[in-house]
């Protein structure tokens, strides 16, 4: 009795594979040529950004999450996408080895929304895939549904520059690394973002949960902020601490001589516990924080985001809000 031979393990797609053997965007149908269909084609002048800027002839990118970009067309006028490939470089600049981008499928590529014919058609790589200050090359090939161009576009090269330089470390500090000191600090007004309350504490005007920003430094950069509905995350924190404050009340009824039911009676009237511990210690009306903690009242969750003068994101914190 023979054994059956397994089937071989298909090809891994390679630098010379044309884009209809990559193939990553949807299969080929040659019937569309018959029909008089005609192929699309990738532009020549493929991008990469923020800030899409040339530092001779590799585009340099600011941001963690590179946008890779180049146009296409379609002689029929249809709607076509892109695949995007992205190898390392050697040394001379050639080709070295391909990039999984994370994208759908076997082939290591990032295939675009379909754009009308003459639009850019752009991916975005997903954080932390391509590193800062390496060589990367990238091109593209147009899909239409039905055809793929013969060829590759050129490619175009990139790099991720730091886009944060810190000074040198102090060798020493008057900072007590260690206190934890609540202070009274005055917050600038992030425009609608916020909601508006009523003399009663209900809310008036919901937040429409869009970004604002302040007033541009002498710098050029903004102070940014998000908000968004509290997250599971802080109130399962709030809820841990609580069942801790009321366990601990039980014992010290229990110690003072109070029955089982009493003692059950004196935690279940234990007050909630604070998101932040100290939150409601504080004076109403102001606005308090201290190295890692941050007292407001009841707006949810936020992101603190600082850009440029472009607009490229270049730093972010997130806080949950009490």
């Amino acid at each position: 009795m023979g054994t059956a031979a397994a089937a071989p393990t298909p090809p891994v797609p390679g630098l010379e594979d044309s884009p209809a053997e990559v193939a990553a965007a949807g299969p080929q149908d040659l019937d569309a040529i018959a029909a008089g269909g005609a192929r699309p084609v990738s532009g020549t002048a493929p991008s990469a950004g923020p800030k899409f800027a040339k530092s001779g002839s590799v585009w340099r990118v600011i941001a963690p999450e590179v946008v890779l970009r180049n146009t296409v067309t379609d002689a029929d006028g249809d709607t076509s996408n892109l695949t995007f490939q992205v190898y390392t470089a050697n040394a001379d600049g050639t080709p070295k080895a391909e990039v999984d981008l994370d994208g759908a499928g076997t082939n290591d590529v990032l295939v675009s929304p379909y754009v009308a014919s003459g639009a850019t058609a752009k991916v975005t790589v997903p954080y932390g895939i391509l590193k800062p200050g390496v060589l990367y090359k990238f091109r593209t090939s147009a899909y239409d549904g039905s055809l793929y161009e013969t060829t590759w576009s050129p490619w175009a090269d990139f790099r991720i520059d730091p886009y944060v330089k810190f000074p040198a470390a102090q060798t020493s500090s008057t900072i007590d690394t260690t206190a934890q000191e609540n202070t009274e600090v005055t917050r600038t007004d992030p425009g609608p973002a916020l909601p508006t309350f009523n003399a009663n504490g209900t809310v008036k005007r919901e937040a429409t949960q869009e970004r604002t920003c302040g007033k541009q430094d002498a710098e050029g950069r903004k102070l940014c902020i998000e908000l968004s509905p509290p997250t599971a995350e802080p109130k399962a924190r709030a809820e841990k601490r609580t069942k801790a404050l009321r366990e601990a009340t039980a014992a010290r009824a229990r110690k003072a001589g109070e029955s089982s039911a009493g003692a059950a009676q004196a935690a279940a009237d234990a007050p909630l516990a604070d998101l932040v511990s100290w939150c409601s210690d504080e004076p109403a009306g102001a606005d308090y924080m201290n190295r890692t903690d941050a007292c407001l009242k009841s707006i949810g969750s936020g992101t603190l985001t600082f850009v440029d003068t472009s607009d490229a994101t270049i730093g972010f914190a997130a806080f949950d809000f009490e």
